[in-house]
Parts: C-alpha cells; sequence; structure tokens
C-alpha cells in the first residue's frame, strides 16, 4: 500500500511540475523589445523569414471538453529564443475562453524550430501560433468555426 501512495505521489507531483513550469512560463519574462515583433498586423515580416519548425506535438484534448463535447481554438503570443525554443507566453485569443488554453502551452512548450539560412544571427522573434481544437459533432461547431475559422 505504500508503494501505491508513494507511486501515486510521484506521478502526481510531476504531472503538477510540468503543469507549473507551462504556468510559469507563461508569466515569465516580459516581453522586450530584443525581439522582433512578427504580430503586428503590418508587419511584412513573416516567421519563415528566421525560423522554421521542425519539432511539434499535436496539443492534447482536455477530457473536460471531450465530455462537454466542445471545440474551439487558441492564439498564442510566444517568443521563439535565439536556441529555437518557445518562451514567454500569452494567450492572445482563446474560445471557449479559458478552456483549451492550458493544453496549447503545454504542447507549446515541446515545440523546436530551427533558424533559416537567412537567420544566421538566430535573431529571436514574437509571433503568433493559433491552435485548433476541433472535435466532430461537437455541440457549439457552428460558434467554433465562426470563431476559429475552421
Amino acid at each position: 500500500m505504500k508503494t501505491f501512495i508513494s507511486i501515486t505521489t510521484a506521478i502526481a507531483l510531476s504531472t503538477l511540475t510540468i503543469y507549473s513550469n507551462a504556468k510559469e512560463a507563461q508569466v515569465k519574462e516580459p516581453l522586450g523589445s530584443d525581439y522582433i515583433d512578427l504580430t503586428k498586423a503590418d508587419s511584412a515580416q513573416a516567421l519563415s523569414d528566421y525560423w522554421k519548425l521542425v519539432q511539434h506535438s499535436q496539443p492534447q484534448f482536455p477530457a473536460t471538453a471531450r465530455r462537454k463535447a466542445l471545440s474551439g481554438c487558441v492564439d498564442v503570443q510566444v517568443r521563439i529564443d535565439n536556441n529555437g525554443r518557445a518562451t514567454g507566453y500569452k494567450i492572445a485569443m482563446s474560445y471557449p475562453e479559458g478552456v483549451f488554453d492550458d493544453k496549447a502551452v503545454l504542447a507549446l512548450h515541446k515545440w523546436r524550430w530551427s533558424p533559416t539560412s537567412d537567420n544566421k544571427e538566430r535573431t529571436p522573434v514574437l509571433t503568433t501560433v493559433p491552435l485548433n481544437f476541433k472535435l466532430v459533432g461537437s455541440r457549439n461547431a457552428a460558434k467554433a468555426k465562426e470563431h476559429c475559422k475552421f
């Protein structure tokens, strides 16, 4: 019984650590001027001019959203640092609000980018990454389509 409790506690603590690291990244490091801001509507520059995505993982679909039959999306503003890692997360838009945010940030934490040949200086950028959570037969399909542009 002690072994079972120890294992359960270890799993719970590791999950909590991963979750809290993602939450810390969300508020850690204020967005600075040392990053090129690609989020502005008038910006002619594109992420592909600086970085190419080389590793990504699909976000997990939240169990509560699945039970409630919800679809949605999250636009995450994220800095890609000079090592090609996502840092400094900020939720720019979320529908339904707050439902998919944590899973989106946890997935982005695993993504990696490689500098393009034009980005020899490994210039960090601020960009927006859209993540969709689409469930076939969701009860909010029409509103999700409207908000998320599926």
